[in-house]
């Protein structure tokens, strides 16, 4: 055959066939197999990924995803999700294993991060001998005619839809990440352990020693731009339930100090984005308002003044799940001015840094928070006309729990 006949018949045969199978891959990302049995072998779950890995290397039709910096080991479909789209992979692959005596089952699974499905699953016995390797081998071979099953070569028009949805998932989670807002709603109740001596007021016990409830409903919100994130909450609105457990009533909150807690953070560079550290304060309070005193028929003014500094830490390990910690820096100090009848009534608090400690677990775009808030060592002076009355000390719990809402606000 002359070199021209050649030519002609490599750009008929060839040149067609590229327009049906494509060059594209899967890139596919191998994690580690989990050790479900009593006594721990390791070796037999890294041996196993190592085998299936490298079959894959040899494969025209696959990419491994590099695993550096991920955890190994997935406990759910949403982990598996979450775990594959760090990397941009299309699939995960892992499993799990079990044996006991000198028998082995391996379970293996395929799961499709792009399109949240199950690819495959299937369930491999063997026994625990001094072939054991040669067992793994048998088992990978098997586990890789299965996988070519379930994710075939790419045709032009399968390449073109799988573009297309890796485009998609990837550019919308990129921007669902960087671009949140939360809205916060639930009830705060602080439990304390409080000592009271009340000396020259009948209204309560003469000394007191125990838990005295409080309970309010707070609003809030967390907004993230890119690395910048603001968190905003508010906590005893007037109008809104109020429950005061000295005197075991539910009231309208019409004077609650409305405390308000934000702060200013960054996501750091490292870490994938996922940490964000940053400055607030906790428990803000400066406010100056008249209210009516309904059953003397008189006016109080009440001032209130509180600034407490705080270190906000945030991390962000998966888009579904949220660690926050803020930790007060300085030694908190409120001071409560009320004219009554032309009497001076001051109140003093002076609080260790207070600690709050809180987790946000989304189901979709709802999420439930809760939060812990710990302010040890306080205490509590009451003057009239500079004449102490009261002294208190207490060590305060707090606990919170609310719903949360997410939507990604720059959705196109």
């Amino acid at each position: 055959m002359s070199c021209r006949k050649l030519f002609v018949f490599l750009f008929i045969f060839f040149i067609p066939m590229s327009f049906i199978f494509s060059v594209e891959k899967w890139n596919v990302l191998v994690l580690q197999w989990k050790d479900l049995s009593v006594k721990k072998d390791k070796s037999i779950g890294l041996t196993i990924r190592k085998s299936i890995s490298l079959m894959l290397q040899k494969e025209k039709d696959f990419a491994l995803a590099s695993d550096e910096g991920l955890e190994g080991i997935i406990e759910n479909y949403n982990q598996a999700v979450e775990t594959g789209r760090k990397v941009k992979a299309d699939v995960v692959i892992y499993g799990e294993y079990y044996i006991e005596g000198e028998n082995l089952l391996v379970s293996t699974e395929v799961f499709d991060v792009l399109e949240k499905q199950l690819k495959m699953r299937k369930v491999y016995t063997g026994k625990i001998t001094a072939d054991i390797f040669d067992t793994i081998e048998e088992m990978s071979a098997d586990m890789l005619k299965k996988i070519k099953e379930v994710l075939p070569s790419f045709t032009t028009e399968s390449e073109t839809r799988i573009k297309k949805i890796r485009e998609t998932v990837y550019q919308t989670e990129e921007i669902k990440v960087k671009r949140l807002f939360y809205t916060r709603f639930g009830i705060f109740t602080e439990f304390g352990n409080k000592k009271m001596g009340w000396e020259l007021d009948s209204t309560y016990p003469k000394y007191y020693e125990g838990n005295i409830p409080m309970s309010v409903v707070t609003f809030g919100f967390a907004f993230r731009y890119w690395d910048f994130r603001v968190d905003l909450l508010i906590g005893g609105l007037p109008g809104t339930p109020f429950y005061d457990g000295r005197k075991n009533v539910l009231t309208a909150g019409g004077e609650t100090l409305m405390p308000v807690t934000f702060g200013l953070s960054y996501y750091l560079p490292w870490f994938d984005n996922t940490v964000a550290i940053g400055l607030g304060a906790m428990d803000v309070q400066k406010i100056v308002a008249i209210y009516t005193n309904d059953i003397a028929n008189e006016y109080e003014k009440k001032s209130v003044e509180s600034f407490p500094l705080a270190l906000f830490m945030t991390w962000n390990p998966y888009s579904f799940w949220e660690i926050g910690l803020i930790v007060g820096l300085i030694f908190n100090s409120t001071r409560v001015e009320t004219t009554l009848e032309g009497e001076k009534k001051t109140i003093i608090k002076q609080d260790f840094p207070p600690l709050n400690i809180s987790t946000i677990y989304f189901f979709g775009d709802f999420g439930v928070e809760a939060r812990v808030h710990l302010e040890l060592h306080g205490k509590y002076e009451e003057y009239w006309n500079n004449n102490l009355r009261r002294s208190t000390t207490y060590d305060v719990l707090g606990l919170y729990l609310g719903m949360v809402y997410k939507v990604d606000f720059l959705s196109k």
